[in-house]
């Protein structure tokens, strides 16, 4: 076999064998690492004269071809490598020089991360809804998954790459090592196995709920005699559980009726009697006059009988203002059995914890809060009393944001469109949406059991999955192999080989997954060095042992995980506390869920009651005051409201390096 090598001012020069394999360019030597989730790099060596190497000046070439012919022709040549010199040659006046280059574009950052946008975004292995994820950073997109990428040298192409499995396996059993070398059996570079891997996740929020609702329709019409009540309904309001509510105006109509007939019997002096029109509720009193005396001139009973103003008040609207803040926060404790070999490589210890924490659950960069006199467009998405709508015209938003249908009038079964006045028409309607990975904060009173935090689960499981197939390597293999025995081998394989077992007395298999290659050529000979990871999982695929462990209580009906859910090669069941909901804080809005009851005390009934018994009965509404008690939901909140959730699952598949 031959290497040329050729220098070139472009990195995306197409290879030409006839222009970059000039036989006057290959005394040199090289080195050439490739390591897993690493850029390959290289260590070019050669002769010089003075200041005669490429690559020195700013106008020189910056970029070079390694390309390896097998026969030794030119023309037989394959492109190996291609990449950028990076730093300056060391000493310029050495007879020889050493050129570091990197197999890589020189904004492969940029490039990784977008491949990891494109293919790598979606799945439970990527969640940007954890504290440490960032979408801008590479690393995000692999905290869940069990491999690293890879960057070809030649092509520059990126690929995923399993940590336990190559894409292809290369049988080497009956390549010889060089000059007789044994195999060696180093440590791996990560932990040693365990049987059990264990995560808490940790969920904290504040479960918010603001805005007003009419409860008007709930109060109704109140009827007194006194004519002053409809002007001070407020003052005569009493509200009980009325934590966290305000009012924010009433608007009444008060309307006057003849009402009730009074009556009674009186001690009634000699003099003539003050008319009943004196002590009138209101204009419409009338009276009828009756007079007698005894001659002694003691008082005399005589019966008076008079129709007395009822004055209906009718609460139109009545809006008060809410306001609900509950912290919440939900710890879940997994836990992730991985099958291993049996072997001392094994790790009996108690595993540590994997602790991670979810960011802010409502965060949106595109959907703001609903506000009054403002502009707004068709397609934009608000947020309004913890749920989400999109305008369908463009309009000037006004005071109030009602639900209701698009006929105007209000639904209280189902609200699924919403309409705001505008001041530029009648009505413009805003359409109730549901944006992925976006909950509710009024509504959201559980987290984990729903569909946006069953992938949370998933994604720690993922987690705990990467952790428990790395550390599966607990053992590598090195050998040293000729070039070209080994040339299509690269970190994205597997190697199958036969090594001494019981003392050399007998052979066993193994099948490892490539983690580094180094080639050296020195211009005569090349050779290869190959250490790879060997898997100690037990190679089983079994019905998981995990049972009626854990009794799955999820209180959400619609919730995905029943018993035995299987995600990624991982089986798991849940056993949930059930979830704390003193507000069904999305109602809020709802009179008839704000009004716990109405109470209407001395009213006009009240009042007539006690006019037959009073010598001035228009004294009644002055003793007996009308009042209105109205009992609205209370949003006390109490401490933080905690709720645990414990995972058992099991990884089912674990390959097995060690032929048994």
């Amino acid at each position: 076999m031959r290497l040329f090598l050729a220098h070139i001012d472009d990195l995306d020069t197409a290879f030409d064998p006839s222009i970059h394999c000039d036989v006057a360019n290959d005394e040199f030597r090289l080195q050439m690492t490739e390591t897993e989730g690493q850029i390959v790099t290289l260590s070019i060596e050669r002769r010089q004269s003075g200041l005669s190497l490429s690559g020195l000046g700013s106008a020189s070439p910056r970029c070079v071809l390694i390309s390896e012919s097998p026969t030794g022709d030119a023309l037989d040549a394959v492109l190996i490598a291609r990449g950028r010199i990076v730093g300056l040659p060391d000493d310029l006046l050495s007879p020889t020089q050493t050129i570091e280059v990197e197999c890589a574009p020189a904004d492969i950052d940029d490039l990784l991360l977008e491949w990891c946008k494109d293919n790598l975004a979606d799945g439970p292995e990527t969640d940007f809804l954890f504290s440490d994820a960032d979408p801008e950073s590479v690393e995000t997109y692999l905290l869940g998954r069990s491999g690293t990428l890879r960057v070809d040298p030649a092509t520059h192409e990126i690929s995923y790459v399993d940590d336990l499995v190559g894409e292809t396996i290369h049988d080497l059993a009956g390549v010889l090592l060089v000059d007789g070398d044994a195999w060696s059996m180093p440590p791996g570079m990560y932990d040693p196995p365990s049987k059990e891997y264990r995560a808490e996740i940790t969920c904290d929020w504040t479960q918010e709920a603001s805005g007003k609702t009419d409860i008007g329709a709930w109060i109704g019409s109140i009827s007194s005699m006194d004519p002053s009540f409809g002007g001070r309904i407020e003052q005569a309001l009493s509200v009980s559980g009325a934590e966290g509510w305000s009012s924010a105006g009433v608007e009444a109509v008060q309307r006057r009726t003849t009402g009730m007939s009074v009556g009674g019997t009186y001690a009634v002096y000699s003099t003539t009697l003050k008319p009943l029109v004196a002590w009138e509720t209101g204009p419409f009193a009338e009276y009828v006059q009756f007079r007698g005396e005894r001659a002694d001139g003691v008082l005399e009973n005589t019966t008076l009988r008079g129709t007395y103003a009822v004055f209906t008040t009718t609460v139109k609207r009545w809006n008060v203002q809410y306001s609900y803040s509950q912290a919440r926060q939900e710890r879940v404790f997994a836990s992730l059995e991985v099958p291993v070999w049996d072997t001392v490589f094994v790790r009996e210890k108690d595993p540590e914890v994997l602790r991670l924490s979810l960011g802010d659950i409502f965060v949106s960069d595109k959907i703001h809060a609903w506000l009054e006199d403002t502009d707004y467009v068709a397609g934009d998405r608000v947020e309004h009393d913890g749920r989400y709508y999109e305008a369908v015209a463009d309009h000037r938003s006004s005071e109030y944001f009602d639900e209701r249908n698009p006929a105007g009038e209000t639904r209280r079964s189902t609200y699924e469109s919403a309409i705001v006045r505008s001041y530029e028409s009648t009505w413009t309607y805003w359409i109730r949406v549901y944006p992925d990975d976006i909950p509710s904060r009024a509504a959201t009173y559980k987290w984990f059991d729903t569909p946006r935090g069953q992938r949370c689960i998933e994604h720690a499981l993922c987690r705990l999955r990467k952790t428990g197939r790395r550390n599966l390597r607990a053992r590598h293999i090195v050998g040293n192999f000729l070039w070209e025995d080994v040339r299509d081998v690269s970190v994205a394989d597997s190697i199958s080989v036969v090594v001494p077992w019981d003392g050399g007395t007998t052979g066993r298999r193994i099948t490892a997954k490539v983690v580094t290659i180094e080639r050296e050529w020195d211009g005569d000979r090349a050779v290869a060095r190959i250490e790879a990871g060997i898997s100690l999982g037990t190679g089983e695929t079994s019905e998981s042992p995990l049972g009626d462990v854990y009794a799955d209580d999820w209180s959400d009906p619609d919730y995905a995980g029943a018993p035995g859910l299987a995600i990624r090669e991982i089986e798991y069941v849940t056993d949930a506390d059930p979830a704390s909901r003193p507000i069904r804080a999305e109602r809020l809005r709802y009179g008839s869920y704000a009004v716990e009851s109405v109470d209407v005390g001395n009213g006009a009934n009240a009042q007539w009651s006690i006019m037959s018994g009073l010598k001035d009965p228009a004294q009644a509404p002055v003793l007996k005051p009308t009042y209105l008690d109205i009992r609205l939901k209370s949003l006390a909140t109490s401490d933080v409201l905690t709720r645990e959730i414990d995972i058992a699952a099991r990884l089912n598949e674990s390959p097995m390096g060690i032929a048994q």
